[in-house]
């Protein structure tokens, strides 16, 4: 492992990596920002889900 891989929690939050993970009481800033980032990426795909599944029906719909 490089330094850049050890460094590697400081910019996106992965704390899976982080070497100061076992003294860790609570999220880190950049932990933080990378669970935001992954709620919004999930919130953003449940409209288009959404409009996918609607198609798909009236779809469906207009086969039967």
């Amino acid at each position: 492992m490089n330094e850049d891989d050890r460094e590697q929690w400081k910019s996106d939050g992965n704390c899976k990596i982080c070497r100061r993970k076992e003294y860790c009481g609570k999220m880190c800033k950049a932990g933080k920002r990378a669970m935001e980032v992954t709620i919004g990426e999930v919130l953003n795909s449940i409209p288009s889900y959404i409009a996918m599944k609607k198609a798909l029906s009236k779809t469906k719909e207009e086969g039967d």
